[in-house]
C-alpha cells in the first residue's frame, strides 16, 4: 500500500477549501424550516388591511392551525416576500 504524507500547510489549503465549498452549498440549498407569519404580520408585510389579507389569503401559501373552520391562518413568509419589490424586502432586513 502506497503511503504519502501531507504538511500542515496542505491540510489547511484543504480544509480552507473544503469550507468554502461548504459554505457556498449551503447558500444555495432552500430555507429548510419554513418560516410562518400571522395575518396581522402577513397584512403588514404587504401593506394591507388584516380583512383584506383574509379575503386574498387564497392567492398565498398558508396552512390553518387549530380546530375546524375556526383556526388561526399563517402564511408562509416566503410567498409574501416573492411578490414584493426587491427594494421593499430590503427594507423590512434592516
Amino acid at each position: 500500500m502506497n503511503k504519502f504524507e501531507l504538511s500542515d500547510k496542505q491540510i489547511q489549503q484543504i480544509a480552507k477549501k473544503t469550507a468554502k465549498l461548504v459554505v457556498r452549498d449551503l447558500k444555495s440549498v432552500p430555507e429548510q424550516n419554513p418560516v410562518y407569519v400571522s395575518v396581522k404580520e402577513a397584512a403588514r408585510i404587504l401593506g394591507v388591511s388584516v380583512d383584506h389579507m383574509r379575503k386574498i389569503k387564497d392567492e398565498y401559501k398558508y396552512i390553518r392551525r387549530g380546530e375546524n373552520q375556526q383556526g388561526h391562518i399563517f402564511f408562509l413568509r416566503e410567498s409574501l416576500m416573492a411578490v414584493l419589490p426587491s427594494t421593499q424586502t430590503d427594507n423590512d432586513n434592516k
